[in-house]
């Protein structure tokens, strides 16, 4: 890849071909896939329903099946939880 190639990606004259994008995934450690391709069409938004699920030991399942008070309570445990080993994960 040139400093021509990458100028022309910048400017919108000329598209990387997918074997240029594979070798800067690669070398970069980019491990999201493509977008349009059918790997990237099988990931939802994080805010979807349906995402992948972020927790290995807690029932994706019965955490949705929660009633508005329990998710709630959940809720509140969680962000107690993480407040108590310091980790910022509530909304901006």
């Amino acid at each position: 890849m040139s400093k021509g190639n990458v100028w022309a990606w910048e400017k919108g004259n000329h598209e990387a071909s997918l074997d240029q994008l594979i070798k800067i995934a690669e070398i970069t450690e980019f491990r999201e896939p493509f977008p349009g391709t059918a790997a990237q069409a099988n990931v939802k938004s994080s805010n979807e329903v349906g995402a992948a699920w972020p927790f290995t030991s807690i029932d994706e399942n019965k955490v949705r099946s929660l009633d508005d008070g329990q998710r709630a309570k959940l809720e509140r445990a969680i962000l107690h939880s993480a407040d108590a080993v310091s980790l910022d994960i509530k909304k901006d």
